[in-house]
């Protein structure tokens, strides 16, 4: 039999960095997809067309456009595990901002 590493992984401190050239994208839509455990999570921004005229007029020219250009901002891949824990975090931000409390930075 092979030997076992009784030796434990140092815990390890991340400290997230943020460049603060990084662009911030608005997405007002987006689609989660899969494949086994790793899951696609793409997001889009919609953005509504330059159209003008009468309300009738700009219904119509939409109808014609047969759809809206979805431009995808950002491609994000994780496995299910960390899928989990952003379900988790994202629940529990909603949750303290529902309550009546505002979200940190929120006016």
């Amino acid at each position: 039999m092979g030997e076992q590493n009784t030796e434990k992984a140092a815990a390890v401190a991340i400290e997230p960095y943020v460049p603060a050239d990084l662009e911030s994208l608005f997405s007002n839509y987006f689609v989660v997809q899969y494949i086994g455990d790793d899951f696609f999570l793409s997001f889009f921004e919609i953005a509504p067309p330059p159209v003008s005229g009468t309300i009738e007029e700009q219904e119509a020219a939409l109808r014609e456009m047969g759809g809206l250009p979805a431009m995808c901002v950002a491609r994000i891949v994780v496995t299910r595990a960390r899928l989990k824990e952003l379900h988790e975090a994202i629940g529990g931000v909603l949750k303290q901002t529902s309550d009546g409390q505002k979200a940190e930075g929120e006016q």
